[in-house]
């Protein structure tokens, strides 16, 4: 019986795409007490599908420990996309935010800070170059995000970043 595993280590919100699934995934024969109802037995079923955590290599692979696009965007009833920047490193994690992240967003001004936005997600981040940063990149410095949002949150955020210092936290 064909089984698919893990070929090398995948991080966390890892795009799979027709391009890297052939480096992330192989299959291997094995006795049908290590297939799981939810098993994933052909690699090119998982194109298009972003990882939920990180894997470990050779770890057997099950359809729930990936998410699609389409899955993000059904979170949210009407959802928009929007892109800000933040003024300081200190502002967004100091620079660990990825793509795959859930983050609160706060407007921060000299008398108060107030939550914004809930669990938006971040769709792309870039650093102050402009340049995407990959999910395996750990050296990158992202201050750039798109993030999807409840329509409607996209003019509190932009309302707040004409107003005030916008600071983003990550959300568990």
């Amino acid at each position: 019986m064909d089984v698919v595993i893990a070929a090398k280590t995948i991080p966390k919100n890892t795009l799979i795409t027709e391009d890297n699934v052939g480096d992330y995934f192989t299959t291997i024969q094995a006795q049908s007490i290590f297939k799981t109802s939810n098993a994933v037995t052909n690699p090119q079923e998982l194109i298009g599908q972003y990882a939920l955590n990180g894997i470990w290599d050779k770890a057997p692979i099950n359809q729930d420990m990936f998410q699609s696009q389409l899955d993000i965007f059904a979170a949210y009833k009407k959802p928009v996309q929007a892109s800000f920047n933040v003024a300081n490193l200190s502002d967004a994690v100091c620079g660990w935010l990825r793509a795959g992240d859930y983050v609160d967003i706060f407007g921060v001004d000299i008398n108060q800070g107030k939550r914004i936005i809930e669990n938006a997600y971040i769709f792309k981040a870039y650093d102050s170059a402009g340049v995407q940063i990959s999910v395996s990149d750990t050296t990158a410095i992202a201050t750039n995000f798109t993030i999807i949002l409840e329509s409607g949150e996209e003019e509190v955020l932009y309302e707040m970043l004409k107003n005030s210092t916008v600071v983003v936290t990550k959300s568990s």
